[in-house]
């Protein structure tokens, strides 16, 4: 064997080991970052560091995202479950390291999440939740993109809330939020100047121009969300639907 090619051997051997020896953390936040989440959530969960702050934060992406796989085909009781271990996940977050933004914003949008699965009573106590956990991350830092996100979502359900969730609201929690379709767009507006490639914050603030019967506003915001690239699944979902909008709205 020549010099040559036993070096090319040993350089084989290294790269094979060190491919097996990759960090299980990084191995789960590039299974989360293809979109693959019930193996992220397997790897995230076997880490060595179940308490350290990525893998936490980690896991409830993950658990979150699965959830809303589950729920996009119609599996609501197992999306659920994966809901409250994304709370879970974020609850041990807040006893470890509660004076992180992102923290407060994984219990926002878990709480969130669970809300879309539950009736109406319990719907408008993870509401309150959703809202205390959304402004306390702002308070730590007031330019967190995705908790701008998760209230201008919640003040626009909140003011597109039927009558018997309102009445529940009244008797059960002494009624609602001030809020308006108004205060919607302007946190999603908020939002979208922190981070201009959010594919979320541009879909839900076309969500709320719908609402609002602005929908020549809604098809630019959705014209622009055609360029963003999808941080998870539900974005790759969310671009579908707003596509199909403006495929439709081309035929009136």
């Amino acid at each position: 064997m020549t010099r040559t090619s036993i070096l090319a051997t040993v350089f084989a051997l290294a790269a094979s080991a060190a491919g097996a020896q990759t960090d299980p953390l990084d191995r789960a936040d590039s299974l989360s970052a293809r979109f693959e989440y019930t193996e992220a959530v397997e790897t995230y969960r076997s880490a060595a560091s179940e308490t350290g702050f990525r893998t936490l934060s980690g896991l409830s992406h993950a658990e979150n995202m699965l959830g809303m796989d589950l729920l996009a085909i119609g599996e609501s009781d197992s999306a659920e479950a994966h809901f409250q271990r994304a709370i879970d996940a974020a609850e041990r977050m807040a006893e470890l390291y509660p004076d992180s933004a992102s923290t407060h914003f994984n219990l926002a949008g878990a709480h969130g999440n669970l809300a879309l699965v539950k009736g109406a009573k319990a719907k408008v106590q993870l509401g309150r939740d959703v809202e205390r956990y959304a402004l306390r991350a702002l308070e730590i830092d007031s330019t967190h993109s995705d908790a701008l996100t998760v209230l201008g979502v919640f003040y626009r359900e909140v003011a597109m809330l039927n009558w018997m969730e309102r009445l529940v609201a009244r008797t059960l929690f002494g009624g609602l939020p001030s809020s308006s379709l108004e205060t919607s767009e302007s946190y999603l507006r908020r939002a979208i100047e922190r981070d201009a490639a959010s594919a979320w914050a541009m879909y839900e603030l076309g969500q709320t121009l719908i609402e609002m019967d602005r929908p020549e506003d809604a098809r630019g915001a959705f014209q622009r969300l055609a360029g963003l690239e999808p941080r998870n699944s539900q974005d790759v979902r969310n671009k579908a639907e707003a596509s199909a909008w403006l495929a439709g709205r081309g035929k009136d």
